[in-house]
């Protein structure tokens, strides 16, 4: 088992293993966390960052496609739970985890369009609690292999590992070698991939949105055709909204946008019909319980446009600055815990089409 021994050195150097929960966790401590052989150990990172810090006023809770939202666009504090939850079973289970006086006042929600597919096939059992709160400590013999053949085909680079050996910082493979991983407040950066976009990289696999393009005909990868809205979503939705409610949660929701180009893709094939038909289900299930439910799926709603976009279907931090912006003037509670002088200047002052602030 020798072999062994030299990957587990690089898993100990850069931080992807043997580190403890509690310190990654802390406030302050670290300016990225990004894993790349243990992604799974994010969850429980987001978790216990929840559990373990001072109640945070405002957080977002979803898939990749709230991670978008930072600390510095609101005014009270907020940490972005983005990328623990997948089906809205999850939702409710992941904020049981958590104890009742460190849950939000308020919970800002995607409601991304496939989870509502009737056509896509999900899991029926609820996720275990353990889910969020499994952390490995220890890699596995496989993660070993893997880090030995990522090692051979030039993955990463010995010396920015090197660079960044045992930092307190930039900690994990993918933050190391690529520049991303979470902030302190949970939220993405996306580094090497938000590079090439500045650089109008043209191997980037959804450049042009060709990726997304392919997705969408090929009716694969949440992008299968359906016409009929999915009735346990909305049932498990609902169960989410009656748990905020007695836990005097406001909530927060919102369709996330696709890129321009996407959604003439989407009407030119026309077997995804149930995405118009989210938000009337929606809109009134909120109103039920007096929260709130936007339709942010068309970039114009919010003067975003495609050029502000990661990919097809996640729009970048300065889109997502513009769709606080236009919440916060809808939102009697986003109005209260949005910065909007400070968004403004930030878009005001871009640089590019998706930063709004330095790194």
């Amino acid at each position: 088992m020798l072999f062994l021994a030299f990957p587990a050195l690089i898993l100990a150097v850069s931080g992807e293993s043997f580190r403890s929960l509690d310190r990654l966790a802390r406030e302050g401590d670290n300016d990225l966390i990004g894993y790349d052989i243990d992604e799974d150990n994010l969850l429980a990172l987001k978790q216990h960052s929840l559990e373990i810090r001072k109640v945070h006023t405002v957080v977002a809770l979803g898939s990749s496609r709230v991670l978008q939202f930072r600390k510095e666009m609101f005014n009270s504090r907020f940490y972005n739970a983005g990328y623990t939850v997948s089906d809205f079973q999850d939702y409710e289970a992941f904020l049981r985890t958590l104890p009742k006086d460190k849950l939000p006042s308020t919970l800002l929600i995607s409601l991304d369009q496939w989870t509502f597919n009737a056509s896509k096939t999900f899991a029926r059992t609820p996720p275990p609690e353990s889910r969020w709160e499994n952390f490995d400590y220890f890699p596995s013999d496989e993660k070993l292999l893997q880090v030995t053949n990522y090692l051979i085909d030039g993955r990463y680079t010995l010396e920015r590992i090197n660079k960044y050996r045992f930092s307190d910082s930039i900690i994990g493979l993918q933050a190391i070698n690529y520049g991303m991983g979470l902030r302190d407040d949970g939220s993405m950066d996306y580094g090497a991939h938000t590079k090439a976009l500045i650089a109008d990289d043209t191997t980037l696999s959804d450049y042009g949105f060709r990726d997304t393009f392919k997705r969408i005909t090929a009716g694969t990868s949440n992008f299968e055709p359906g016409a009929q809205v999915r009735q346990e979503s909305l049932l498990q939705l609902k169960g989410l909204l009656a748990f905020c409610k007695q836990r005097d949660i406001h909530v927060v929701a919102f369709i996330p946008p696709f890129a321009n180009k996407v959604q003439a893709k989407l009407k030119q094939i026309g077997r995804h019909t149930y995405m118009d038909k989210i938000f009337g289900y929606c809109k009134p299930l909120f109103s039920r319980y007096n929260f709130e439910c936007y339709d942010l799926s068309r970039l114009s709603t919010f003067k975003s446009e495609d050029s502000e976009m990661l990919d097809g279907f996640h729009g970048s931090e300065v889109a997502y600055g513009r769709m606080l912006l236009h919440l916060s003037q809808s939102s009697k509670i986003l109005r209260a815990t949005v910065n909007v002088k400070s968004l403004r200047e930030k878009i005001s002052a871009r640089k590019n089409g998706y930063q709004l602030y330095a790194e």
